[in-house]
């Protein structure tokens, strides 16, 4: 493009008049204002004052405006011109600016979509909602500056794809009961902070459902074992039915009884003669109270064997 230039030539005008003459007599004029006290015989001569020096006043406010105006005649002249030519550069600079917002937004557009595609092959080793929310939250539009290299926005998908892996691993490390409750506060905002405080709230919970579980089994295993200790309470009872429910035990002293047992069942043992042909024969001494040798003696016969006492 050719060079322009704007070349002007100004001469500043010369203006005088008469404004030391009107100083320095205004200054004489006014000091005697200054001391005078009206009264009401002087009061026609009050007004008459004020207003010769607001005349005077008007006359140099007028004369102010008139020689600004013939001073800025050149310059309104100079004003229009200046906009017509400005007028005159518009078109081309709206032209060649809107040429260049559109080059710069498919520049911008095509290195967004080679960062992208980075994103996506770095990223896709990673569950898809957390690759998908990890490009939002990883991605700097500075990146699409002319100035932004390659090297950095690369090496900083890189960080932001190893640090995501790691933290996938923690909480894949966790109990397998916690994982899917930390991976899910996790996803929310890619927070690893999150994640933990969430796993942590949970082992709290499944750690008081176990030791109520726990309790409920004991107290379950204790009611079968005291069912079952009564039961064979109540069996036992079964082989001396003429025995009283309490028994006392018996003294230190208390008389031994000598109680024949074969070992096997030879009949009704009011007929029973021991032989030599029994098979075999035991000679028990037995120290037991009567409810004692009655429970025995019951269990003797529910046996199928005979006894006899000495």
């Amino acid at each position: 493009m050719e060079k322009f230039e704007v070349i002007v030539q100004q001469e500043v005008g010369a203006i005088s008049w008469n404004f030391d003459q009107l100083k320095t007599a205004l200054a004489e004029k006014l000091s005697e204002y200054e001391s005078m006290i009206y009264t009401d015989e002087t009061v026609p001569t009050a007004k008459a004052d004020v207003a010769e020096l607001r005349k005077l006043k008007k006359a140099v406010a007028d004369k102010r405006i008139e020689i600004k105006k013939k001073c800025l005649e050149p310059y309104d002249i100079i004003e229009k011109q200046a906009n017509e030519l400005t007028a005159l550069l518009d078109a081309p600079i709206n032209k060649i600016a809107a040429q260049l917002d559109e080059y710069e937004t498919k520049r911008r557009q095509a290195i967004k979509e080679k960062i992208t595609e980075y994103m996506t092959t770095r990223f896709m080793n990673l569950p898809d909602d957390i690759a998908a929310k990890l490009k939002i939250k990883t991605y700097d539009s500075k990146w699409e500056n002319a100035t932004a290299t390659q090297k950095a926005w690369k090496q900083a998908i890189d960080d932001a794809a190893s640090k995501t892996a790691d933290e996938l691993k923690l909480i894949d490390d966790l109990e397998d009961e916690l994982k899917d409750a930390a991976l899910k506060a996790y996803a929310i905002d890619l927070s690893i902070t999150d994640a933990m405080t969430k796993a942590n709230e949970f082992r709290q919970i499944f750690a008081k459902e176990r030791e109520k579980i726990a309790e409920q089994e004991r107290v379950k295993a204790e009611i079968e074992a005291r069912a079952q200790i009564e039961a064979e309470q109540r069996k036992a009872q079964t082989y001396a039915p003429n025995e009283q429910e309490h028994v006392k035990t018996a003294p230190d002293d208390i008389e031994a009884r000598n109680v024949k047992v074969t070992h096997k069942n030879a009949g009704n043992a009011s007929n029973f003669a021991f032989s030599d042909d029994t098979t075999q024969i035991y000679t028990l001494r037995i120290k037991a109270t009567d409810a004692q040798i009655a429970k025995i003696k019951g269990y003797i016969e529910y046996c199928g064997a005979v006894y006899r006492e000495a």
